[in-house]
């Protein structure tokens, strides 16, 4: 065997050495990382301890897990499971989402908006979106409570609701469909906070209006066809438009 053919054997079998030992201990770290989940679940439990204390009596925690590269525990609140912030364990540092999700409520006010959606087509079928605009620490503490309970969402003036129809665009005819629409949420205790109504004209689908920051008492006031003769006819100057906060755009 030539010297360049032992060289190239020397240096093959360092690297399956290397491969070996580098795989070998990923496995190995991997295998240890649940028999540290407990020592790591005592830090975090002290971190909520001292740092949280004040919400001891409100929330609840879930085992700490390992995922994604770090370790994991969820801290719940103790009236609804989908109310919850995490904390994370990651190279020696604790980090949590607690701002984002717990007081801000940005993840539970999306699964809140899914139940809202789904309650409102139990009642009404319907081209529906639902959006919440508003954090949950901007709601005053007995309608943040009801939304934690879940105490009947539809009824609750928290979110806007987006309708979408076809209809030909004459303001009567309009006016007609838009009222006719929110008397039947109304008759089945659905309350939105405003309307966001989306409208394709019927006889041309290449032309639709989006009409925005409606409210019950805007449809319900005499006013109401005026102000869809001025979207309708696109009085950009129109008072009663700017009177209303109602904004509009034509969507092609």
């Amino acid at each position: 065997m030539g010297v360049k053919m032992k060289k190239l054997k020397i240096q093959y079998t360092i690297f399956v050495m290397f491969i070996c030992i580098a795989f070998g201990s990923i496995i190995l770290t991997e295998k240890l990382r649940p028999i540290r989940n407990g020592d790591i679940d005592k830090k975090l439990q002290v971190y909520i301890e001292e740092k949280y204390k004040d919400l001891k009596e409100e929330i609840k925690t879930e085992d700490t897990y390992y995922a994604n590269l770090k370790y994991n525990k969820k801290v719940i609140n103790k009236n609804n499971n989908y109310y919850y912030f995490m904390i994370y364990y990651e190279n020696k540092k604790i980090t949590d989402t607690y701002k984002k999700d717990y007081v801000e409520g940005k993840t539970f006010l999306k699964h809140i908006e899914k139940e809202i959606k789904k309650q409102i087509n139990e009642k009404v079928k319907g081209n529906y979106e639902v959006t919440i605009n508003t954090k949950l620490n901007k709601f005053n503490d007995e309608i943040k409570e009801k939304i934690i309970k879940e105490d009947n969402l539809k009824s609750l003036k928290i979110y806007n609701l987006e309708i979408k129809f076809k209809t030909p665009l004459e303001e009567q005819n309009v006016t007609n469909q838009i009222i006719a629409k929110m008397d039947k949420l109304e008759k089945n205790g659905i309350y939105p906070k405003t309307y966001s109504i989306i409208i394709t004209d019927k006889e041309d689908n290449t032309k639709s209006v989006k009409i925005s920051g409606l409210t019950n008492e805007i449809i319900k006031s005499e006013n109401f066809i005026n102000i869809i003769s001025d979207i309708i006819n696109n009085n950009i100057d129109s008072e009663l438009i700017k009177e209303n906060n109602i904004q509009y755009e034509y969507l092609n």
